[in-house]
């Protein structure tokens, strides 16, 4: 059976407990990021309720994403996210794979574990690593 859509109003109310939520999850992820100064990930207040907050906030995107106002439509149709779209879950399947690899194999020849730019070199290398294996 299908159901019947939302009324106006009932919309609105939405949009507002959103908004709402939303405030509320960007104000838990500021206490966060003042506490530690940045966001940890292995941490009781991140389990807690950092991931939840993140989740809110991605509820909220997602809402505003579907909202015909703001043309994000014509946004997200880009041929490069429906790219991403479409190889995003392959992606991350061969991302710990392809980052362990990277890490064992590759990483010890290019000697560049002390520089400032080795999470740079590492996320890129990995990514573009996992990218191919999805395609």
């Amino acid at each position: 059976s299908s159901r019947p859509c939302p009324s106006r109003r009932q919309t609105q109310a939405i949009a507002t407990t959103l908004k709402l939520l939303s405030l509320a999850a960007l104000a838990v992820l500021g206490y966060i990021l003042y506490q530690n100064t940045f966001l940890p990930t292995e941490s009781p207040a991140i389990d807690i309720a950092g991931y939840s907050a993140i989740a809110i906030l991605c509820t909220g995107l997602i809402y505003l994403c579907l909202q015909d106002h703001l043309h994000s439509q014509r946004f997200f149709s880009a041929p490069l996210l429906r790219w991403f779209g479409h190889y995003s879950y392959g992606i991350y399947i061969f991302s710990i794979p392809t980052l362990l690899c990277f890490e064992n194999f590759i990483a010890p020849r290019l000697h560049l574990h002390g520089a400032f730019i080795w999470p740079v070199v590492r996320l890129f290398c990995t990514g573009l690593l996992s990218t191919a294996l999805a395609y």
